[in-house]
C-alpha cells in the first residue's frame, strides 16, 4: 500500500499554483490513500467550513481515497468562541464521509490510527491554537490499541506528542505553547502511551512547516519512529515544500520524500525497514532513542560524560542564565530576549516565561521564577499555566518593581525570598498579596559582579575581584579575598576561580584545600562561572569553554570542543552527580542544553 502524507494544508491565495502542482505530484505517484494532517484553506477561510471545502476541492484532484484529520487552525475559531462548537466537525463529516475525525483503519498486518484536534473547554483555553484532544477521544484510541495486541500501529496527528524530540520552532509553537499534543492540558499521557504500547512503531505529524533533512526530522523514542511532515505551499519555514510517501507491505516499510520544488521523489530524510511488520516492535528499549542520548563523539574521558543534549531556543544563554528546577526542568535565559522552561529528559521546551530585553539575571526559589531586566525586577509563579508568554497575549510578570539603575544580580535565600543587588544596595524581595514586597537590607561595598545567598548570609564578588561576606548578625560586608573571578559554595565546600598573576587556578576548600591550574591568562574582561558539585568536584565556564575536575578527576577536562561555545552552567537539583551546560550549535542556529554526569560522586 502506498500512502501520501500531506502536512499543513495552508493554501496561498497569491500562489494557488503551489497547491495545484502538489496535487498533480501526489496523483502521479498513484497512492492508495492520501492522509492530509489538517489546517485546511487559505487565510481568512481557515477554521471555517469554507476553508475545508476549498481544500477538499483540491484534494479530490488526486483521485485517491482520503483520510484527513483536523489541525489547530481548523478549531481555533471554535476554541475562541467565534464559531459554534461542532461546526467544523459537521463540515468534515459531510465532505469526507467520516462519522468523526479520529478513528482507525484496519489492515491484516498494519493498523492506522488517527487523532484529531478538537475544540477546547472554555474554562481551560490557554491558547486557542492548542492541538487539544478530549479525554473521550484519547480513551477511545487506547481501547482500540488493546483490541489487536501485537499488530503494528501507525499514528497520524497534526502536532507530535511531547517527548518525540522532533525539531520545533521556538519563536512560534514553543512560544505559543502549542508545540505538542495537549500541551496545556495533559501532554504526558501521549508519551506514556508510546512508552507502554510497543505496537506504536511509527508516528507522522506536521505543524512545524519544516522539511525532512534535519537530524531531528526523524527520531526514535521508546521504539517509535517519529517523522516530521513538511508543507506543499509557500507557508514553508525553510524554503522547502515537501510531503511524505509511505510504502507498507508484508516485507517491510519505507518512507521517502515527495519534493514539490523538484517534483521528484527523493531520499531526503528517507527510512527503510526490511522485514516482517511485527518485527518493528522488537527494538530493544536501550537502543530506541536517536536524540535523547548524546550523539557519538560527545564523550569526555576520566569519569565525566554527556548523557543528554536538548535544543533550547535559538541563541546561547546569558551568563549565569541556567537555573535548575524540580522535576528535572531548567530555566534558560537566552541572549535574544527569551527565557525558556525546558525539560531535557524528554527533549521538550514547554514555553517562554519572558520576552523582551535580555535578562540581566534569573533565579528561582519556592516555585517562583524571578527575572531582572534593565532596571526592573519581577516574578512568575511556576505552577500557573499563565506563566508563559504566548503569541496572543503576554502573561509576565505577575508583579514587578522598577529601580533607578540596572539590576546587577539576583540570588535565592532558600526561604522563598531572594536578594537583589541594585542601586548600590542589597535588597530583599518576596511575593506578597499586593504583588511584590521589596525593602533595602544594607549598602553594597562596590558594584556587584556575582551574588550568592544562603539563609541569613550573602557573598558578593565585586567588579574589582574582591569577595565580600555578609551576615545579618554582623550587619556589614567584610572583605575576605581578592583576585576572585567567580565563586560558589555548596555542601560545606567553597569553589573559587582565582586570577593569579599569569594564570587562573581553582581552589576547592572543604575538609582540605585543593588547587587546580586552569588555562588562560587572566583578564578583567573575561567571562567566568564556577559551581561546586560536592566531594571536591567542580565545573568552570571560562571564556566560552567548560571544564570539569575534582573528586576522582585529577586534571581539568574540557567538556566541549573548541568550536562549541559554552555560556552558563548549573547544578541539577534532582541529582548531585549531574549538571547542565548551555552551549550552541552554530551550524543549525539553535541553543542547546547539555546534561553531563560525573561518576563516583
Amino acid at each position: 500500500m502506498r500512502i501520501v502524507v500531506l502536512g499543513d494544508f495552508h493554501i496561498d491565495q497569491q500562489h494557488p499554483e503551489f497547491t495545484e502542482q502538489a496535487m498533480k505530484d501526489a496523483a502521479q505517484v498513484f497512492p492508495d490513500l492520501v492522509i492530509p494532517l489538517g489546517d485546511f484553506g487559505r487565510n481568512g477561510l481557515i477554521g471555517k467550513p469554507e476553508g475545508i471545502e476549498e481544500a477538499k476541492g483540491y484534494l479530490d484532484q488526486i483521485g485517491a481515497p482520503l483520510r484527513p484529520i483536523m489541525g489547530n487552525h481548523d478549531l481555533e475559531r471554535e476554541s475562541g468562541g467565534k464559531q459554534p462548537k461542532g461546526t467544523m466537525e459537521e463540515a468534515y463529516s459531510r465532505l469526507f464521509g467520516q462519522s468523526e475525525p479520529f478513528g482507525v483503519l484496519e489492515f491484516a498486518e498494519w493498523r492506522l490510527f488517527f487523532a484529531s484536534t478538537e475544540p477546547q473547554p472554555e474554562d481551560s483555553c490557554y491558547d486557542v491554537q492548542e492541538c487539544y484532544v478530549t479525554d473521550a477521544q484519547f480513551e477511545a484510541l487506547v481501547v482500540k490499541i488493546k483490541e489487536r495486541p501485537g499488530v503494528p500501529v501507525l499514528f497520524f496527528t497534526h502536532a507530535p506528542p511531547i517527548g518525540s524530540g522532533l525539531r520545533t520552532v521556538p519563536r512560534v509553537h514553543v512560544r505559543s505553547t502549542n508545540a505538542y499534543l495537549d500541551q496545556n492540558h495533559d501532554p504526558y499521557r501521549w508519551l506514556e502511551l508510546v512508552r507502554t504500547s510497543p505496537e506504536i512503531v511509527m508516528w507522522f505529524s506536521a505543524h512545524y512547516h519544516l522539511s525532512h533533512g534535519y537530524r531531528n526530522s526523524h527520531t526514535l523514542v521508546h521504539g517509535t519512529h517519529f517523522f516530521m511532515t513538511g508543507v506543499h505551499s509557500s507557508c514553508t519555514r525553510d524554503g522547502k515544500r515537501q510531503s511524505r510517501i509511505l510504502e507498507l507491505d508484508s516485507a517491510g516499510v519505507s518512507v521517502r520524500t515527495l519534493d514539490h520544488s523538484s517534483r521528484q521523489i527523493t531520499q531526503e530524510g528517507a527510512f527503510v525497514w526490511e522485514g516482517k511488520p511485527a518485527a518493528m516492535m522488537e527494538i530493544p528499549a536501550e537502543n530506541s532513542t536517536l536524540l535523547h542520548v548524546a550523539p557519538d563523539g560527545f564523550r569526555a574521558e576520566s569519569g565525566v560524560r554527556l548523557i543528554r543534549e536538548s535544543p533550547v531556543g535559538e541563541a546561547p544563554s546569558v551568563p549565569y542564565g541556567v537555573v535548575s528546577l524540580p522535576r528535572n526542568r531548567y530555566l534558560v535565559a537566552t541572549g535574544d530576549g527569551f527565557s525558556w522552561e525546558a525539560e531535557p529528559e524528554i527533549n521538550a521546551v514547554l514555553g517562554t516565561l519572558h520576552l523582551g530585553p535580555p535578562l540581566r539575571s534569573i533565579t528561582a526559589t519556592a516555585g517562583i521564577c524571578w527575572f531582572a531586566w534593565d532596571r526592573s525586577l519581577g516574578y512568575s509563579n511556576l505552577s500557573s499555566p499563565w506563566r508563559f508568554v504566548r503569541l496572543e497575549k503576554g502573561a509576565w510578570p505577575e508583579a514587578f518593581h522598577s529601580f533607578a539603575q540596572p539590576v546587577e544580580a539576583l540570588a535565592p535565600k532558600g526561604d522563598g525570598t531572594i536578594l537583589a543587588a541594585a542601586e548600590g544596595w542589597l535588597w530583599e524581595a518576596s511575593p506578597s498579596a499586593n504583588g511584590l514586597k521589596i525593602e533595602p537590607v544594607i549598602p553594597l561595598p562596590e558594584s556587584c559582579k556575582q551574588l550568592i545567598a544562603d539563609g541569613g548570609q550573602a557573598w558578593v564578588v565585586g567588579q574589582s575581584g574582591t569577595l565580600y561576606h555578609w551576615t545579618a548578625s554582623v550587619g556589614k560586608f567584610i572583605a575576605i579575598r581578592d583576585r576572585v573571578t567567580a565563586w560558589d559554595v555548596w555542601e560545606g565546600e567553597t569553589a573559587t576561580l582565582i586570577a593569579a598573576v599569569d594564570h587562573y587556578e581553582v581552589e576547592i576548600s572543604g575538609e582540605r584545600v585543593r588547587k587546580y591550574p586552569m588555562p588562560g591568562v587572566p583578564d578583567q574582561a573575561d567571562s567566568a562561572q564556577i559551581i561546586g558539585l560536592g566531594q571536591g568536584a567542580f565545573v568552570v565556564v571560562l571564556n566560552g569553554k567548560a571544564y570539569a575536575s575534582g573528586g576522582q578527576i585529577l586534571t581539568p577536562i574540557q567538556l566541549n570542543g573548541d568550536s562549541a561555545g559554552v555560556h552558563a552552567v548549573s547544578r541539577c537539583s534532582e541529582d548531585a552527580r549531574q549538571f547542565a551546560v548551555s552551549t550552541v550549535r552554530e551550524d543549525e542556529g539553535i541553543g542547546l542544553l547539555q546534561i553531563w554526569q560525573i561518576q563516583g560522586l
